[in-house]
């Protein structure tokens, strides 16, 4: 978790700086206001349009931010074949009209999109041929914005280049002298030393980026700040003054709680709160972690990449359409025929391609709903195995430690009061002891039975039925000896699981009898049935079902529950015992 938290500093780092002027503009255009909102289609329109003005009035250096605009929306919805084929296009157009600085910026988005197909060797050579192209023009910020990227580049392989670009973009950071340039300098700093564990000296350079981050008011890098400090209070172990900085994180913008951004981030602080002790709020803030995993799963990109295909592909079909129709009208009778059959073969492919596609995605869908529950189960089975071990750990203390105190206690204070007569504060004060020892001793034994224990899973449920039996609701158990004594581990689940049943049907079944049944083979069956109320099992499970469902999942067991309205509830449980 704490490298999932520094790469998410320096992703940002890239994505303040790898893109050319277009990004770094105060205001922000229809095409970037487009692509904000997720609306591929529309704004790969505008930006072809503007594009094709630019180039009729000769403004190259605006043309080239369409293009890297277009090359954009291609990479946000995964297309980056068709990412390259349009800067590619687009160099070629600048370097005809001999627009240097367009060429540059096109040379560094084309290293960029290599990098993102992980082809470190063409990424490496199209951004050192930016950066060759851009020391002839001499120009602070764009050699700034060309080591930047090749910092990273080297960092990511760990080369021995990677102090050289750090110190240059500090330099070039320098005479630029920009808010930006400088927050972005002290943050590769930050990475930098972090990544090699020299956690003061990061601090420092940490403090720097926060001075500049909040002189400018820039919202982004302030979350950037918050997030950097809480992963460096986390790798320091203070967990305490990392949870502080989260909270500001999450008071800074408290209206998005549904971002995959805010989704790791609630992931990072479950385990920081976890670190605290505070297990429920962990327990919560995972849930959270996963649920919005779960919402944002492929809907922006999914929608862009659907919207501009289809446009392709429809434009190809009616342009493909059209000069068919202008081929077909000048040939005789059979060769329209001919035309007409080819037509419908593509159409009846499109068809089964279309219906394969949805199959396809209906099979992901199922998969990843598939790995949800098992994650969830795994996650809740995982809390409640940590539950039953600190009840162990609680029962240990009372038992072993607090119990013998008070023993100890009462045998000294009996000492004194034979050496120097009893009185009636001694007295009192003896039966005060008395009662705290048998609580003590009753909060050891329900937390860890006594009876389990000793004599086995058998007679602990016996005894458990006799417990739970009232004048309004009898418990009868019944077993055929085959029930054996087995790992206290299994022992205890079984016995918590089943004490989770009873107090089901207490709470809820309206049952005046029950029976519970235990048998043994290869695995242990467990049959629970009540002639209470019944209910719809086709509705979603409680919370303590769920737990229940998912403790004996994580134990290969299986659950099944019969049960309607009006006629009872039968749950049967096995479990395997090798």
């Amino acid at each position: 978790m704490r490298n999932k938290v520094f790469h998410k500093g320096l992703f940002f780092g890239i994505a303040l700086f790898l893109t050319f002027s277009a990004r770094s503009q105060k205001g922000q255009d229809s095409v970037a206001y487009h692509i904000g909102n997720g609306d591929y289609l529309l704004a790969k329109k505008e930006a072809e349009f503007l594009a094709q003005r630019c180039l009729k009035q000769k403004n190259y250096i605006k043309y080239t931010e369409k293009v890297i605009q277009i090359s954009d929306i291609y990479r946000a919805i995964s297309d980056n074949e068709k990412a390259l084929k349009v800067l590619f296009a687009g160099l070629k157009t600048v370097q005809k009209h001999g627009e240097k600085v367009g060429e540059i910026a096109i040379y560094r988005n084309i290293s960029g999109v290599y990098s993102t197909m992980h082809d470190t060797i063409k990424s490496s050579k199209y951004i050192y041929t930016a950066l060759a192209r851009a020391k002839k023009i001499d120009n602070d910020s764009i050699l700034f914005s060309l080591n930047q990227p090749l910092y990273l580049l080297h960092s990511y392989s760990n080369s021995d280049s990677t102090k050289y670009y750090l110190e240059r973009t500090m330099l070039y950071s320098r005479r630029v002298n920009t808010p930006d340039a400088k927050f972005m300098a002290y943050n590769n700093y930050f990475s930098y030393l972090v990544q090699r564990e020299q956690f003061e000296t990061a601090k420092k350079y940490l403090d720097s980026a926060s001075t500049v981050a909040f002189q400018s008011g820039n919202k982004k890098q302030i979350a950037l700040i918050y997030t950097n400090r809480g992963a460096y209070y986390y790798w320091t172990d203070n967990f305490q003054k990392a949870k502080l900085e989260y909270d500001k994180l999450f008071a800074l913008n408290p209206q998005d709680t549904t971002s995959m951004d805010v989704g790791g981030y609630y992931y990072t602080y479950a385990d920081i709160l976890y670190q605290l002790g505070q297990y429920k709020q962990a327990y919560l803030f995972s849930d959270k972690a996963f649920t919005v995993a779960d919402m944002n799963y492929d809907t922006r990109l999914t929608k862009g990449l659907a919207d501009v295909a289809a446009s392709y592909q429809i434009a190809e079909l009616e342009e493909k359409r059209r000069a068919e129709k202008a081929e077909l009208e000048h040939q005789n009778e059979l060769r329209e025929r001919i035309m007409l059959i080819f037509i419908a073969v593509i159409f009846i492919t499109l068809i089964l391609f279309y219906f394969f596609y949805q199959n396809s995605r209906l099979k992901q869908k199922n998969k990843l709903q598939e790995l949800q529950s098992i994650t969830q189960q795994n996650l809740l089975s995982a809390t409640l195995d940590a539950r039953e071990t600190e009840r162990k750990q609680i029962a240990s203390v009372l038992h072993d430690s607090i119990s013998a105190m008070l023993s100890s206690a009462g045998l000294q204070l009996t000492a004194f009061s034979s050496q120097q007569g009893s009185n009636d504060e001694i007295t009192k004060t003896r039966q005060i002891l008395k009662e705290a020892h048998d609580k003590v001793r009753d909060l050891s034994h329900e937390l860890v039975p006594t009876l389990l224990a000793k004599f086995g899973l058998a007679y602990a449920l016996e005894d458990l039925c006799e417990k739970f039996s009232t004048s309004e609701l009898q418990f009868k158990y019944k077993d055929d000896g085959t029930v054996k004594r087995y790992d206290e581990d299994f022992e205890t689940r079984i016995y918590f699981i089943t004490s989770e049943l009873l107090n089901n049907v207490i709470k809820h079944s309206g049952a005046s009898k029950a029976r519970l049944t235990l048998t043994a083979d290869n695995e242990l069956h467990l049959s629970l049935k009540d002639n209470g109320k019944g209910f719809d099992t086709s509705k979603p499970d409680g919370f303590g079902l769920t737990q229940i469902k998912a403790r004996i999942s994580a134990m290969k067991g299986k659950v099944m529950i019969s049960s309607k309205p009006g006629t009872g509830t039968e749950i049967k449980v096995s479990v395997p015992l090798h």
